[in-house]
């Protein structure tokens, strides 16, 4: 920490975070003031927007830090039984037979789509189609998936401690927020999905 306000405060530049959520971390641990310079994602320009289809989307990269685990309990919580597609590779193969396994365990494997690594084309063709994009990370930084989902025109449902997303989604106006238990986010499916 020493050395990274050493290196903060000899820089003639402005000190610029990624997020409110990591400038709020520069000034909690380091003492550093930084301010929020949002970028795009990479595809930006190339999103797509079309109908609302009959499934939730859940992207990115498949790690315990983006909480897959629990969209797969709050999916078992939803009744009526909504289809989740989630596109990404999993950092530890591990983790996604433990996923798997949950998905069998939960009886809710028929309901979910891996589609693993995609290609860019066909990523946003499932942000187009989807009814509402699913990113339940805790404490993200930023999260190019919320404006991925805003670019297609797709409601996020995220939960309270998401960090970076809260920072663009208000309860009922982008999507929905809701607590991070599965019950919670099992409502929040189906609210979507009506």
């Amino acid at each position: 920490m020493e050395e990274d306000r050493a290196a903060f405060a000899g820089s003639p530049h402005p000190i610029y975070a990624n997020s409110r959520n990591v400038a709020g971390r520069l000034t909690r641990f380091l003492g550093v003031e930084a301010k929020p310079l949002y970028h795009p994602p990479p595809n930006a320009d190339r999103m797509l927007q079309g109908g609302y289809g009959d499934y939730l989307f859940a992207p990115g990269r498949i790690n315990p830090s983006k909480r897959l685990d629990l969209i797969l309990k709050g999916l078992a919580a939803s009744p009526s039984k909504p289809r989740l597609v989630v596109a990404g590779v999993a950092e530890n193969p591990s983790y996604q037979s433990t996923l798997h396994s949950l998905a069998r365990e939960l009886g809710i494997e028929h309901q979910v789509t891996w589609l693993g690594p995609v290609d860019d084309d066909t990523l946003l063709r499932t942000y187009a189609e989807a009814r509402a994009v699913v990113f339940t990370p805790q404490d993200e930084d930023y999260g190019y998936i919320t404006l991925e989902a805003m670019l297609a025109a797709k409601p996020v449902i995220t939960v309270t401690d998401a960090g970076g997303p809260l920072e663009f989604i208000r309860d009922r106006r982008e999507g929905l927020i809701a607590s991070p238990g599965p019950a919670e986010l099992g409502h929040a499916f189906e609210r979507i999905m009506s």
